[in-house]
């Protein structure tokens, strides 16, 4: 299929099942041919094809309004709402967004960049229908990294305590944020998908014939509130179905089907794999293809754009804190869920136990870093510049005002291109500036930057911001 003729996803209505996986095996092949080119996030766009072809078959965009959290993985949405000519201008100036934009689609009912708002937008789309008197489903597509987040966990709490309200939450489970999952809502979301029902019906999917394994799929539903092995959901007061596979285009279909006419909140919770599609991406444990350059779509070789002989500020960063870790116990690496993006892969493998992986959490990383730093702890928190504003009041109210000494390496500072409004590093000097007890400072090469370091460490009494940009020195 000629992906740029299409127009609005109602084609989409008339085509069979096989035709749907015929489309997705196209949508792959499209996006990994386009993104070599111009980069973007590969990976978490290639484990939500199949869910988003059924989506659009399913429901009825823009009157159902379908909601990608953060919107990074939404290119397949862009595919099958008209956009898919524009792609060679992905992420570029006056080009096509890297995210769901407003003013790009009627499709684009809400637009993120950040983790974690697509429940909340939910919830207030849902109230609105109510005082409005529309029609129409609203739905998010949630990763299991964003549920970890706090404002997930507030709306989820809403919406379960409301009452009529009906939305949508699709759960994408791939095991993964960027890098692998944190906390115990993973090991929970692990239980469930490693329960004895699953791995069954998973082993004998392909030996039962179809209306039995779906038959069974419905009876592990129905009896699992009797069994007494009720989910978080269910405690949320949402229903729950699942776990099911996010590649299987006429299950999605048939559950999708099935919760749309559902009157209370639901959660539908599919198991996907990041990257599928393309073996590199696949095989990626530590987020390495989740946001991407240019690369060789054959060799699965990255197109380096670094100068030779350039290190990033990352690279420098990175280095000194293995360094300065090597002997010192109380020392400890605390980041929300960017260890892949801040460089940290080989400190992670050389001192596992002196770095504190807190998920998508950045008000909690600033909040328990301040406490470890009362307690003698010497701490290190990376946190990108435009992610740190979600933590403000934790800065000032936390760490500032108890006059707790942190290193905060604050990664992505200034104009950073590609990644759009939403991840500009340059509010963190003004958010920042006006709070007591913290010191800013940039280098301006690798000799200031250990210098820097040297200070912040171990000779200031107070929390030192040490800002830098994501390019090479």
């Amino acid at each position: 299929m000629d992906l740029k003729k299409i127009q609005d996803p109602q084609f989409l209505k008339a085509l069979s099942i096989e035709e749907l996986q015929n489309l997705a095996n196209d949508i792959r092949l499209f996006l990994i041919d386009s993104l070599s080119k111009t980069g973007g996030h590969l990976s978490s766009n290639l484990g939500v094809v199949e869910l988003t072809i059924a989506l659009h078959y399913v429901f009825n965009s823009p009157e159902d309004k379908i909601i990608f959290d953060v919107g990074h993985q939404a290119y397949v949405h862009k595919i099958l709402t008209g956009r898919a000519k524009d792609f060679d201008r992905l992420r570029m100036f006056e080009g096509l967004s890297g995210y769901q934009k407003r003013n790009e689609s009627i499709h684009d009912v809400w637009e993120a960049g950040h983790s974690s708002t697509a429940i909340a937008a939910v919830a207030g789309f849902e109230v609105a229908k109510e005082i409005n008197h529309n029609k129409g489903k609203n739905i998010a597509v949630v990763g299991d990294g964003s549920l970890n987040s706090g404002l997930s966990f507030e709306a989820l709490n809403f919406l379960g305590h409301k009452g009529n309200v009906a939305p949508i939450i699709v759960l994408n489970d791939n095991e993964m944020s960027i890098s692998k999952n944190v906390g115990r809502l993973s090991k929970l979301l692990n239980k469930t998908r490693a329960g004895k029902f699953y791995n069954y019906a998973a082993k004998t999917k392909r030996k039962l014939p179809k209306f039995i394994y779906r038959m069974k799929v419905r009876l592990a539903n129905m009896i699992r509130g009797f069994a007494n092995n009720l989910t978080i959901f269910d405690e949320f007061g949402f229903s729950y179905y699942g776990p099911i596979d996010g590649h299987d285009i006429k299950d999605l279909i048939k559950f999708l089907k099935h919760i749309k006419h559902k009157n209370k909140p639901v959660v539908l919770h599919v198991i996907t794999k990041k990257g599928k599609g393309y073996l590199p991406a696949e095989n990626d444990t530590v987020g390495l293809w989740h946001g991407v350059g240019k690369f060789d779509k054959e060799t699965g070789e990255f197109i380096n754009k670094n100068k030779e002989n350039f290190i990033t500020w990352s690279n420098i960063f990175s280095n000194y804190i293995i360094d300065y870790a090597k002997d010192k116990d109380n020392f400890k690496v605390v980041i929300p869920a960017m260890i892949t993006g801040s460089g940290l892969i080989e400190f992670e493998k050389m001192y596992p136990d002196k770095i504190i992986d807190v998920g998508i959490c950045e008000s909690f990383a600033v909040c328990f870093s301040s406490a470890l730093a009362l307690n003698n702890v010497k701490i290190y928190l990376p946190i990108y510049s435009s992610f740190l504003q979600r933590a403000y009041d934790q800065v000032l109210h936390d760490l500032a005002r108890h006059e707790a000494h942190i290193v905060i390496g604050i990664d992505r500072a200034g104009v950073v291109g590609a990644d759009g409004e939403t991840h500009q590093g340059i509010y963190d000097i003004a958010y920042l500036k006006h709070i007591p007890n913290i010191e800013i400072v940039q280098p301006s090469n690798a000799v200031e930057a250990h210098s820097l370091l040297n200070y912040a460490f171990d000779k200031a009494s107070k929390s030192v911001a040490i800002r830098y940009s994501r390019n090479s020195v």
